[in-house]
């Protein structure tokens, strides 16, 4: 078996084996709920899915779709996670709902709500991996054997929970309540929620760098709204210090740090609180055997929030996300200006400027080494950029699979926004680009550079 049939059956297993899971955790779910009436719109659900899975195989979907339904992957890992979060307090006594919490548990709203999320749930996986053993289809030459060795390992794994479910009959009903069941297909979805085969088994290092982005542009944009010209105490040496605390093992622990937090507030919440004890049990015997009734079930209730703590925990340090060695960096080439303008063309012997990379040139005005970044994007556009920020040291960037990454605080950029202006963004350049070449004029590239440096040392004035 080749490599690409060997992927493309992985993937079959991987998202059968995904399906399989979460199906047995819901239906574990409807069983202690008494919500037996869900499973036909849970199947109607999984339809859906398959419907929408071999559909999409069938269609030319263009880069940015693709792109679009990787991105929903992680977004409904957000979504879910949000959810259980949310249901795991309101179970404690936290009013989340107020007057919607009966609403919320009636048929007329759950069975519709139940086909949604399923199809939300399950359908940017399945449609991203279909996509993928699509290119492999592609690259391999066959798509009768990509297609039968993917449709073989979903198979395989739909055939083994089905024997799972049927012969073993496994009660998961203790364990799961709703916002058990919400938080075991957020961890579900972020340990196996990749679509790219051997390259991306799990969403954790897109979601390390989100997490790790959306705390640095807190920090940095909190730093620059402080930032006065001639303050005393907010100097070079702040940035520097900023620079320290978003490197990579400190940013790891923030962002995970910001992924558990909730989930042990809870913990401490859920095991804090008083057993209810009625007011009809007078008899101490009875009132004992009901607080260890209580007591058990909420140690049972607890122990999918203590698998998600210890996989998290476990695997968050394992897969990481960009690393600065890990991370492309083209060589520097040097240009010249002409007639007050740098022109580059889009394509030469050693070059083109349109095959996705970022490209970096160098020039020197006044005497200082100034960095130009070239790059296509994803709608097919150029950004001409500096290859600087208004915020960080002017390191430069590297490129990972999804983002570039600036080199001084690791901080990721999705190729989408790069060219756009503010946060650790490279500055953007005003160019022309006609279809032979691309022209900025050095006054443009002198101003902010100039810019960007005066607004790096402002502190240091005394």
């Amino acid at each position: 078996m080749n490599r690409f049939a060997l992927e493309a059956l992985f993937i079959g297993v991987k998202e059968g084996a995904k399906l399989s899971l979460c199906v047995l955790l819901v239906l574990s779910y409807l069983k202690s709920a008494q919500f037996d009436f869900l499973k036909r719109p849970l199947a109607a659900g999984v339809l859906i899915v398959f419907l929408a899975s071999f559909g999409v195989m069938t269609i030319d979907v263009s880069t940015e779709a693709r792109d679009i339904i990787v991105k929903l992957i992680g977004y409904v890992f957000g979504l879910f996670y949000f959810f259980s979060i949310g249901a795991l307090f309101h179970s404690t006594g936290t009013d989340l709902l107020g007057p919607l919490a009966g609403a919320a548990e009636k048929k007329p709203v759950l069975v519709p709500l139940t086909v949604l999320l399923s199809v939300l749930y399950f359908v940017p996986d399945m449609a991203g991996s279909s996509l993928y053993v699509a290119d492999l289809s592609t690259m391999a030459g066959s798509v009768v054997l990509i297609a039968a060795a993917a449709g073989a390992g979903f198979a395989l794994s739909l055939a083994a929970g089905y024997g799972v479910i049927r012969f073993f009959r496994p009660d998961l009903s203790k364990l799961f309540g709703l916002p058990q069941l919400l938080l075991a297909l957020a961890l579900i979805k972020l340990l196996a929620g990749g679509v790219r085969g051997f390259a991306e088994l799990s969403l954790i290092p897109a979601v390390q760098d989100g997490l790790k982005k959306l705390i640095h542009d807190i920090v940095h944009q909190t730093f620059v709204m402080l930032m006065v010209p001639d303050h005393p105490i907010l100097s070079t040496t702040t940035w520097n210090f900023i620079g320290v605390f978003f490197g990579e093992t400190v940013g790891l622990w923030l962002s995970l740090a910001l992924l558990v937090s909730p989930t042990v507030l809870f913990v401490w919440k859920h095991f804090k609180e008083d057993e209810p004890v009625p007011a009809s049990i007078g008899v101490p015997a009875r009132r004992r055997i009901f607080i260890k009734a209580f007591r058990d079930r909420r140690v049972l209730k607890s122990l999918p929030i203590f698998v998600f703590l210890i996989c998290i925990v476990s695997v968050w340090f394992v897969q990481r996300g960009s690393t600065s060695s890990s991370l492309y960096q083209p060589a520097t080439k040097a240009v010249v200006p002409e007639k007050g303008a740098v022109v580059l063309p889009l394509r030469s012997p050693l070059a083109d400027l349109r095959d996705g990379a970022i490209h970096k040139f160098l020039l020197t005005l006044e005497g200082e080494e100034v960095r130009l970044l070239i790059m296509k994007k994803p709608d097919g556009t150029l950004a001409v950029c500096l290859d600087a920020c208004e915020i960080c040291a002017p390191d430069g960037y590297g490129q990972a699979k999804e983002h570039v990454v600036c080199l001084y605080c690791m901080t990721p950029i999705p190729f989408d926004t790069v060219g756009k202006p503010g946060g650790c963004n490279p500055i953007p350049l005003a160019a022309q680009v006609t279809d032979k070449d691309v022209r900025i004029k050095v006054r443009d590239i002198a101003e902010k550079w100039s810019l960007m440096r005066s607004g790096q040392t402002k502190g240091n004035r005394e």
